[in-house]
């Protein structure tokens, strides 16, 4: 993915004008790789949850849920979107 990022930068830095159809395909092999990972990252949490107890199942989910819980902030939203931290909420409800 690395490597397709610094590509696009540099056809983008470039002295003439980026040719479009280039980049589109840059960026497409990009979002093809992040879609593998996404893929192989869910594939890996479905064997773990095959092999912890609910317990540490739970611990897990909540470990995964504080890292979203920083992306609904660095998401500039008004709203939580994790369900978690409470962003936007009224203090005392």
């Amino acid at each position: 993915i690395t490597y397709h990022q610094i590509t696009l930068c540099r056809l983008m830095m470039g002295e003439d004008e980026p040719d479009r159809k280039t980049l589109a395909s840059v960026a497409g092999k990009i979002n093809e790789l992040r879609g593998r990972r996404e893929e192989k990252t869910l594939d890996h949490l479905l064997a773990m949850r095959q092999v912890l107890n609910p317990r540490q199942q739970r611990k897990l989910l909540a470990a995964l849920m504080k890292d979203f819980c920083c992306g609904c902030r660095m998401a500039g939203g008004k709203k939580c979107l994790c369900g978690m931290c409470g962003l936007g909420e009224e203090k005392g409800k």
